[in-house]
């Protein structure tokens, strides 16, 4: 740096100058306003959410992430507070936080979150520390990190694990209700039988029945809420369903309701039981009716996913999938709502008017078919379900013709095998009724020992499957060793996944599901015994 100075020496002008060598303060001034300029650039494009504000909370300076998360142009940020873009619990979290941060004045976290009428509420992640001039607090700083999409997937993972502890606990009451509930519908069916003449008594135990069945369709809710419920699965379009549940619908839902489908045709098919698809459709309308008191309109959408890749939010892995979308106009609902309506027993209704089993059976029924559902709602916006099942390649096969049905008669030698006493007793009667010759075990060890002291082979094995001694799935794996040829049938209100899929399919399944009628024992151990289909080996897994 020069300095020049003009002087005037007996009438001749002088110039005098000086200078002062500055290159090291030019080059830490020219490092200065580039790191400057670095941090700017870090500030402005960080992924993160960025500010300084006073200690009352107005900002003084706020990132572009934090200005688009909170949707606001670099004029109205500067003016604006952090507690107006928190909802009213973060506002008090983040007060609170600032006031222990300039009490003690050492950095701290929080986490709040951001209220964003268009895009839904941001979970920010809060680190802030105080800022100091001149041995003063003059403000705040804080760096907040978006953990919104991290919070949801472990929301969706605790709920999951609540959901599993509490449909094991549903599908283990189930078994033992399926129990008492065939042993009180077969004797109430056995004394019907008796008493033909009596109008009267029959028309008390047809009232016992009735109950009974109806409390097998609660049990039966419980267990496909536990993915527990044995689904005789086959290939099916849900457009057919749908058009199938039309008619139906219109009577469940009223005249007040205004139904409309739009079913795309090109849909492929997806593997399901038919029956709990029904239920699917019919649950679903019943809770949009539910949720339009006054009226309103109620859309079955269906539509086709192709996934590249695995999707964390939907919790689906690539693939194509069928979806199902049921939206209704309804009061909707919040997100506290929202998280429980897929538990057992919840329900916003009246007592007396549901038994909150409705949305859990749903959702058992799709979990279990290897899909999942999406909920999107709002306070008074309606309600929206969709639920995603994965494509089958297998085609939809033609309606069988019906057959005439076989005598339940018989005389071949059978092994019951029932952990239940009066199930057990229940079985034996009406199996020896029908002529054959039954031998009962409470559990395998006594089923081993009966075979043991039997020299000749059994004609067929039916076996619980969960037991307290020991499932029958791996005693008949056992037996199979040394009687190939014995039939088996399985029953059970409960299987735990544990019966083969083999047994569960073909023209003549070796499974009888709990609760069931005196008749259906008997018909299907008829048919059993006079299938030449072979029975496929046990084998462990």
């Amino acid at each position: 740096m020069v300095n020049a100075d003009l002087f005037l020496i007996k009438g001749e002008p002088w110039v005098f100058t000086s200078g002062r060598d500055i290159t090291d303060e030019k080059t830490a001034q020219e490092a200065l306003m580039a790191s400057e300029a670095k941090y700017r650039d870090l500030f402005e494009n960080a992924n993160d959410f960025i500010f300084t504000a006073t200690p009352q909370g107005t900002f003084l300076a706020l990132n572009k992430t934090g200005q688009m998360l909170c949707g606001l142009s670099p004029t109205v940020a500067l003016r604006s507070r952090m507690t107006d873009m928190l909802d009213v619990e973060s506002a008090a979290i983040y007060q609170q936080c600032t006031a222990e941060l300039l009490r003690t004045l050492q950095p701290t976290t929080c986490e709040v979150t951001l209220r964003r009428e268009a895009a839904g509420p941001a979970i920010l992640e809060l680190a802030l520390r105080p800022i100091r001039e001149n041995g003063m607090v003059s403000g705040v700083q804080g760096i907040g990190r978006n953990v919104t999409e991290r919070r949801m997937l472990e929301r969706k993972l605790l709920q999951s694990q609540k959901m599993e502890a509490v449909g094991t606990l549903a599908g283990g009451i189930a078994h033992d209700f399926n129990n008492l509930l065939t042993v009180i519908s077969g004797y109430s069916q056995l004394a019907k039988d008796r008493v033909s003449g009596d109008g009267q008594a029959s028309e008390d135990l047809e009232q016992i029945q009735y109950a009974a069945h109806r409390a097998a369709g609660l049990t039966g809710q419980l267990l496909a809420f536990s993915r527990n419920h044995v689904a005789q699965r086959v290939a099916v379009n849900l457009n057919d369903s749908v058009r199938a549940m039309e008619k139906m619908l219109k009577r469940v839902i009223g005249e007040d309701i205004q139904l409309e489908t739009k079913l795309d045709p090109a849909i492929p098919s997806m593997l399901a039981d038919p029956g709990q698809i029904d239920q699917i459709i019919m649950n679903l309308a019943a809770n949009a009716r539910d949720a339009m008191k006054s009226g309103g309109q109620l859309r079955f959408v269906t539509s086709n996913l192709r996934l590249h890749a695995n999707d964390a939010r939907l919790a689906l892995t690539a693939g194509d999938y069928v979806v199902l979308t049921v939206k209704d106009s309804g009061v909707g609902m919040d997100q506290a709502t929202i998280s429980r309506i897929f538990e057992p027993f919840f329900t916003t209704k009246e007592v007396g008017k549901g038994t909150g089993l409705g949305l859990s059976t749903v959702y058992g029924i799709v979990q279990q078919a290897g899909g999942n559902i999406a909920v999107a709602s709002e306070p008074g916006r309606g309600a929206s379900f969709s639920l995603y099942f994965p494509v089958t390649e297998i085609g939809i096969e033609s309606e069988a013709q019906p057959q005439l049905e076989p005598s339940v008669h018989g005389t071949e030698t059978i092994l019951l095998i029932e952990d239940d006493a009066a199930l057990r007793a229940l079985a034996q009667r009406v199996l020896e009724s029908a002529g054959y010759t039954v031998y009962g075990a409470p559990g395998v060890e006594e089923a081993a020992r009966i075979l043991q002291e039997i020299s000749r082979a059994f004609d067929l094995v039916v076996a619980d499957v969960v037991m307290a001694g020991g499932g029958g799935v791996d005693f008949v794996r056992k037996l199979q060793r040394h009687q190939p040829d014995t039939k088996v049938l399985f029953m059970s209100g409960y299987t735990d996944g544990k019966v083969p899929r083999e047994y569960l399919e073909g023209d003549h399944p070796a499974f009888l599901a709990k609760p069931f009628e005196p008749v259906q024992l008997a018909k299907k151990v008829r048919r059993l015994l006079d299938s030449k289909t072979t029975q496929p080996a046990i084998h462990i897994h």
